[in-house]
C-alpha cells in the first residue's frame, strides 16, 4: 500500500439507517422525488449540511460501495474494483433488488410538477399506440381560474396529431382506483388470488433446491473457466482478438447463470404459500383508502399492468405478482395472475 496510510472505513449508524431506508423504499417502488421529500421532512441533510437532491440520491442507489465493494481509478486503464473491501451498509438482496429496478426497460415517467400523474407510463393509446401522458388546462370564469387535469396522448401535439380524446385525470383514476379495491383489495378477492397464486407454483422447495445447486455448479465452471482464459491470455498463449472474444461469450453465459440462480434463491426464500401472499396483499389493503398521491403512484405500480384507451371505451388490465415485482417489470419467476375490464367512456 506504499508508505501513506489509507483509511480505514467504519459504517456511522445514523448514516447507515438513513442508506438502508432508502434503498428499502426504492425497492418498495417509491419514487426519486418521494425519496427526496422523505429525507428532507426527516430532516436528514448531506455532510455539506445540505438537503438531498435527486441526482445525489440516484447516484447513491447505484453506489457499489455500501455493498463492501471498493474502486480505485487508475488514469488510462480501467478502475481496480475489490469486492468486500469495507464492511457492508445494505444486504447482497436490497442491492439486486435495486439495480434490478433502475435497470429495468424505463417507462416514461411523470414529469416534475405540482400534480403527480401517477398513472404516466400505464397508459396506452387504442388508435395510434402512443403513450399518454398528464397536462393541465384551465378556464376564467367570473373572474375565478379553474384549472383541469388530463391524459392526452403523446401524438395529439406535433404533426401527427392523433384523433383519440383526452381524459379527465381524476375520472380515469378514480376508476382504476375502485377496479383495483374490487378485484384485489378486499377481504374475499384476496383470499381468492393468495389460493389461484400459490396454485400455478410448479416447483417444490426440494426442486428448488436442486435446481440452485445444479446452477451454482455451472457458475463456479463458468468463473473457473474465464479465469483459465485470463491465465492464458497474461502467459501468453492466447492473442488478445481470441481472448477478448472468447471471453465475451462466456461473460453473457454466467451474466445468464447468475440471473437464472438469483431468480431460484428467491423462489426458494420467497416460498409461495397462501399465506405469504395474502400478508403481502393485506399490507397493501392497508394503503387502499389513501388520499397521499405518492402511496396512489405506488398502488398503481404494483397492480396497475396497462391501461388502453380510444374514444369508445376503456380497457384495464391489472395484474398481481406475490411481492410486487411488478415495479421492474419482471417475476423473477414467481407466477403472477392477471384481471382484465373494460368500460365505455
Amino acid at each position: 500500500n506504499g508508505k501513506k496510510p489509507r483509511k480505514k472505513y467504519k459504517p456511522l449508524d445514523d448514516e447507515k439507517t438513513v442508506v438502508q431506508r432508502l434503498f428499502e423504499l426504492y425497492v418498495d417502488g417509491y419514487s426519486l422525488r418521494y425519496l427526496q421529500t422523505y429525507l428532507t421532512e426527516n430532516g436528514y441533510r448531506t455532510r455539506q449540511g445540505k438537503e438531498f437532491g435527486i441526482t445525489t440520491i440516484a447516484r447513491m442507489l447505484g453506489n457499489d460501495f455500501y455493498i463492501g465493494t471498493l474502486r480505485y481509478s487508475t488514469q488510462g486503464y480501467e478502475d481496480i474494483v475489490v469486492e468486500n473491501a469495507v464492511p457492508p451498509i445494505i444486504s447482497m438482496d436490497l442491492w439486486r433488488k435495486a439495480q434490478e429496478r433502475k435497470s429495468a426497460n424505463k417507462l416514461p415517467q411523470p414529469r416534475k410538477r405540482k400534480k403527480l400523474y401517477s398513472l404516466t407510463g400505464k397508459i396506452y393509446c387504442g388508435i395510434c399506440g402512443n403513450h399518454f401522458y398528464g397536462m393541465q388546462s384551465g378556464s376564467t370564469q367570473n373572474g375565478k381560474y379553474y384549472a383541469y387535469q388530463y391524459y392526452i396522448c403523446s401524438t395529439r401535439k406535433g404533426y401527427q396529431k392523433c384523433k383519440c380524446d383526452r381524459i379527465r385525470k381524476d375520472y380515469i383514476e378514480d376508476i382504476v382506483l375502485q377496479e383495483i379495491k374490487k378485484r384485489i383489495l378486499n377481504d374475499e378477492a384476496i383470499k381468492q388470488l393468495a389460493s389461484d397464486i400459490s396454485a400455478l407454483c410448479s416447483s417444490t422447495p426440494t426442486e428448488i433446491s436442486a435446481e440452485i445447486k445444479r446452477l451454482s455448479k455451472l457458475k463456479n465452471k463458468l468463473e473457473k473457466e474465464i479465469d483459465e482464459l485470463l491465465d492464458m491470455r497474461l502467459n501468453k498463449e492466447i492473442t488478445p482478438e481470441r481472448f477478448k472474444k472468447k471471453s465475451a461469450v462466456k461473460e453473457v453465459e454466467l451474466l445468464e447463470v447468475q440471473n437464472e440462480l438469483y431468480a431460484a434463491e428467491e423462489r426458494k426464500k420467497n416460498s409461495i404459500t397462501p399465506e405469504s401472499v395474502e400478508k403481502y396483499l393485506r399490507s397493501m389493503l392497508e394503503n387502499a383508502d389513501s388520499s397521499d398521491e405518492y402511496v396512489l403512484k405506488n398502488l398503481f405500480d404494483n397492480f396497475v399492468d396497462k391501461i388502453v384507451i380510444d374514444n369508445e371505451r376503456v380497457d384495464i388490465s391489472l395484474i398481481v405478482r406475490p411481492f410486487g415485482d411488478i415495479a421492474y417489470k419482471r417475476t423473477s419467476g414467481h407466477p403472477h395472475v392477471t384481471l382484465s375490464q373494460n368500460f365505455k367512456r
